[in-house]
């Protein structure tokens, strides 16, 4: 199915021959290109008021780039964590006071005894 005859490969060789230019039509095509002034017009001009950075500022913006992929890093590795409570002085357990040392034992209507 890949294989041409010998006229179908002729045919093919003539249709490129006639699609591709010699080097010759391609110079001046190509310098006919460069001298229109609608391909000069067409150039865009460079924007004005922009400077290049400067080597600090390239310095600052890596270290800027660098500080938000830590950051971003950091905060995908915990991600899932619960947070946690605000750290505070653990309350001492206290000792478990006798019953009549409580404070409500000897009023009346109490319930305790």
């Amino acid at each position: 199915m890949t294989d041409l005859r010998r006229d179908g490969r002729a045919l093919l060789d003539e249709a490129r021959q006639e699609r591709t230019p010699d080097a010759d039509t391609r110079e001046r095509v190509y310098q006919a290109l460069l001298a229109s002034p609608a391909f000069l017009a067409g150039a865009p001009a460079p924007p004005a008021g922009r400077r290049p950075l400067s080597a600090t500022q390239k310095w600052l913006l890596l270290a800027a780039l660098a500080a938000a992929v830590i950051g971003a890093l950091y905060l995908a590795g915990h991600a899932g964590e619960k947070p946690q409570a605000a750290k505070s002085k653990p309350v001492p357990a206290r000792a478990a006071a006798p019953e009549s040392a409580s404070p409500l034992a000897g009023r009346a209507g109490s319930g305790g005894r």
